[in-house]
């Protein structure tokens, strides 16, 4: 009997792992292609920082997962979900850009969601959300990269919609 109870645990033990603790995202199921970035449903990005992995300047840790758009590494990303390893790449959509003048230059960040709802850890659709019930992680992430590199050394412009994050991905392709 004891036998019998200790192989039925051991078995659905196997079939948890199996399916709970192995979920990788698949990215090509949530990224079609440059033609998406296009018809604005998604784009991919590669994680270079993860949440929580230490910035590169003596400042607090990434308070999201911070990379760059994969069809063009200049334009930096950063995705509000759970922590990622570096070189993960994940389909993601944009809900708003942060825009900052570093050295007196313009510095867009465009802040995305996943596009797999699973990845999802705040229910974020569109700027007006990020804008208005998203007060705290708007916040903390504009506040992280205004004092990342040291006060007064970076200057916030403001906050932008989607439209614009879709306009700098589409220019990212074609540089």
């Amino acid at each position: 009997m004891y036998k019998s109870l200790f192989y039925r645990t051991l078995y659905v033990m196997s079939l948890f792992c199996l399916f709970a603790c192995n979920q990788e995202t698949n990215t090509k199921t949530f990224y079609g292609g440059p033609n998406d970035i296009e018809e604005e449903k998604a784009f991919l990005m590669e994680i270079t920082q993860p949440a929580g992995s230490g910035s590169t300047h003596a400042f607090l840790p990434y308070p999201a997962n911070y990379g760059v758009f994969t069809e063009n590494p200049n334009v930096e990303v950063v995705v509000i979900m759970n922590q990622l390893d570096k070189g993960t790449q994940v389909a993601v959509y944009p809900i708003a850009t942060l825009v900052l003048k570093d050295a007196g230059k313009e510095r867009p960040i465009i802040v995305t969601t996943p596009i797999d709802t699973a990845q999802q850890v705040i229910p974020i659709m569109n700027f007006q959300d990020f804008l208005v019930q998203q007060i705290g992680p708007r916040q903390i992430i504009q506040d992280w990269f205004l004092y990342e590199k040291g006060l007064g050394k970076v200057d916030l412009v403001g906050w932008k919609e989607e439209s614009y994050a879709w306009k700098l991905l589409k220019e990212g392709i074609e540089k």
